[in-house]
């Protein structure tokens, strides 16, 4: 009956970390599944990202922006 029992879904150590109060950042991007669990569309991990993506680009720090909008370096094809 193994083969039944392999269709049972398991909470993901990602979610794991999102159920807990207190968890940081660092928690989650140490978490081995994190890559696999983005491109699984993990909404509570997606939510998450573009919110701290949102504070971090508000607070207008000078080489993030630049980076982001003015490098052409960085941008290959431009």
């Amino acid at each position: 009956m193994f083969w039944r029992m392999t269709g049972l879904s398991t909470a993901s150590p990602v979610e794991s970390i999102l159920d807990k109060d207190n968890y940081t950042i660092e928690d989650l991007l140490d978490e081995d599944e994190i890559i696999q669990e983005c491109k699984a569309l993990n909404t509570r991990l997606i939510n998450l990202f573009p919110f701290i993506a949102c504070e971090i680009f508000t607070c207008e720090v000078d080489i993030i922006l630049k980076t982001l909008v003015e490098d052409e370096e960085h941008h290959p094809g431009h």
